[in-house]
């Protein structure tokens, strides 16, 4: 099976090409960029080098948030386009599973946390092994003393930027319990998503691009304005 990944819903740009499990090549950039100037041209030069072409794949997986909301979009569309234009299949993970996935081979639970704003947190709870995962605490948003009250008594692996931002209040919450995952896998990979994904197709079939949904888990900034505005009303 051979997959086209792509993830745009964090700060990181990242896209790969995976074949039958194994990573072919990954082009990811951790940096403050727009994502929708440089997302096609990594594609198109990846594609150079390892000599495939989008005809080629059997399929896409695209990574649908949570995360940055414009990001999610930018994603979506573009795999969207390509599957429509080409009549291929896509499969979807979003950005909790595939950081738990990074993490499969710790024993006790994996717990993802992306920065949401203030002391806000998109987060899950995974008990991972190599043959998928058990969800402890679904994809949610939570403020991160709720979450940390929620596993208090979990020996637990903290992985993503929201478990670098919270990391001394993780610690001084849980102790010996809480322990964290290395930068790099703090980092949504498009290889991890699309290994993930390859996973999932193997279990449960593809999906249609049209079924492609983003999970925001909680409204933009521009609806809370305006409901703030208008008293939680829209006209």
């Amino acid at each position: 099976m051979l997959l086209v990944g792509m993830d745009t819903s964090s700060q990181a740009a990242s896209a790969a090409v995976v074949e039958n499990g194994g990573v072919v090549c990954e082009y990811t950039i951790n940096q403050k960029r727009t994502h929708s100037a440089h997302l096609l041209p990594m594609l198109e030069q990846m594609l150079q080098m390892t000599g495939f072409t989008l005809e080629d794949m059997d399929g896409f997986a695209c990574g649908v948030g949570p995360g940055s909301f414009t990001g999610v979009r930018i994603g979506a569309a573009t795999i969207k386009g390509f599957a429509q234009a080409l009549e291929k299949p896509v499969v979807t993970a979003n950005s909790l599973e595939t950081l738990a996935f990074g993490c499969s081979s710790f024993p006790g639970t994996v717990v993802p946390v992306i920065f949401a704003r203030v002391d806000e947190v998109f987060c899950a709870a995974y008990g991972c092994c190599s043959q998928g995962f058990v969800a402890q605490i679904r994809p949610s948003v939570m403020k991160i003393t709720s979450l940390l009250e929620t596993l208090s008594e979990k020996e637990c692996l903290f992985v993503g930027d929201g478990a670098v931002i919270h990391r001394n209040l993780i610690q001084d919450t849980l102790g010996k319990k809480a322990r964290f995952a290395s930068n790099r896998q703090n980092i949504i990979s498009a290889s991890n998503l699309a290994l993930l994904c390859e996973q999932k197709v193997m279990q449960n079939g593809w999906e249609r691009y049209e079924e492609i949904t983003p999970l925001y888990l909680r409204v933009s900034q521009a609806e809370r304005e305006y409901q703030e505005k208008h008293g939680g009303k829209k006209e």
